[in-house]
Formats: structure tokens, C-alpha cells, sequence
């Protein structure tokens, strides 16, 4: 982890808005999965420029955090941009792989044939 976090210091990213800009960076406008352009209204607090129709254009950090929550870890629910939940599933997710990396014996196949549980008949 600790390469990880050196890494970030030096691009100089502290908070999750260098972070969001960041990823913005990264991402092509547009990107699957993202509606790049929001009807007129839309949700409250969009920010952008108007585009012609009545839509909104949405920003690029705006696009990332639509990424984050919907695409990436797809099944876990945000609700309001509150990535607690993610946060929480990758944890445990690092937490597996270090257990695992430390002690292999914990490491579990499940694509294993003696991992399965068989119901018989009878």
C-alpha cells in the first residue's frame, strides 16, 4: 500500500477533489455508461453549460463520480454519491488478499470440486 500512497503524494493528490480530477483526466467525454448529456432539469445541482435541446453538458468530474458509482462495482448501491459501501467491499476485498498473500491456507478455491456443496437425493 505504501508505494500506492507515494505514488499519489507525488501527483500531489490529497483529497478526493484531486483525486476526481484526477480520474477526469483519464476518462474520454462521453464515456459508455455515462449519459453525456442530461435533459432539461435533470437532478438538482447539475452543473455544465447549456447545451442546444435544453440539456445540460455535465462536467468531467461529474461524468467520473456517474462512473464510480454505476460501472465500477455495479451490484454495491450509492445512494446521493455516498461511496461508503464501495469503499467497505474493496476493503474487505484488500483484506482477503493480504490474509491470503500471509496465509495461503485461507486462500479458498471456489471452483473447487471438494468446496461444493452436493445435495443428494435419498
Amino acid at each position: 500500500i505504501l508505494p500506492s500512497l507515494q505514488e499519489c503524494m507525488g501527483m500531489r493528490i490529497y483529497k478526493q477533489s484531486d483525486a476526481l480530477e484526477w480520474l477526469s483526466s483519464k476518462i474520454k467525454s462521453g464515456a459508455p455508461g455515462t449519459s453525456h448529456v442530461m435533459g432539461g432539469g435533470g437532478r438538482g445541482g447539475v452543473r455544465g453549460a447549456k447545451v442546444y435541446g435544453g440539456g445540460y453538458r455535465r462536467s468531467k468530474v461529474d461524468e467520473v463520480r456517474e462512473i464510480l458509482a454505476n460501472l465500477v462495482l455495479s451490484h454495491v448501491r450509492v445512494v446521493s454519491y455516498d461511496y461508503r459501501d464501495k469503499v467497505c467491499y474493496i476493503a474487505v476485498m484488500i483484506r482477503r488478499i493480504f490474509g491470503a498473500m500471509l496465509d495461503p491456507s485461507e486462500f479458498d478455491d471456489k471452483d473447487y470440486y471438494g468446496n461444493k456443496r452436493l445435495e443428494l437425493a435419498g
